[in-house]
């Protein structure tokens, strides 16, 4: 079942296959959809948008910037910000320094494993007005 949601969701990804299929499919279920296609450009733009809702980053973005990093950074502007992280081959676990809500998706990954992750990370905040 797919989570049909009205999010502000900021999505970070370097691939751009990825990075366009996963934008589709977040706006095909009723999102907002900031794109950015790098960490560098995430730190260039992000003190001026407005809050998103959801941040979904790849943790194997370029570094300095993986999506661990830019999850860590960005929340300095949104402390509160549900984070899904996805990832080929990165740890299967979420280091304690990375502040919850914070989700893994491993890649592959369907459409309803996507809304799933997303109603886990996100759909608490929401439903307690928290964003």
């Amino acid at each position: 079942m797919l989570w049909e949601g009205r999010l502000h969701v900021l999505l970070i990804n370097e691939e751009p296959a990825l990075c366009n299929a996963l934008a589709i499919s977040l706006r095909h279920c009723g999102h907002t959809v900031t794109v950015m296609g790098s960490a560098a450009r995430a730190r260039a733009v992000v003190p001026n948008v407005a809050p998103p809702e959801l941040l979904i980053a790849n943790t194997e973005l370029g570094k300095p910037g993986c999506g661990l990093a830019i999850a860590e950074w960005i929340r300095n502007f949104w402390p509160r910000l549900p984070a899904l992280l996805i990832s080929a081959g990165c740890a299967t676990e979420i280091p304690e320094e990375i502040c919850a809500p914070t989700t893994l998706l491993r890649i592959p990954f369907t459409l309803t494993e996507m809304s799933a992750a997303i109603l886990e990370v996100a759909a608490p905040l929401v439903g307690a007005g928290m964003i």
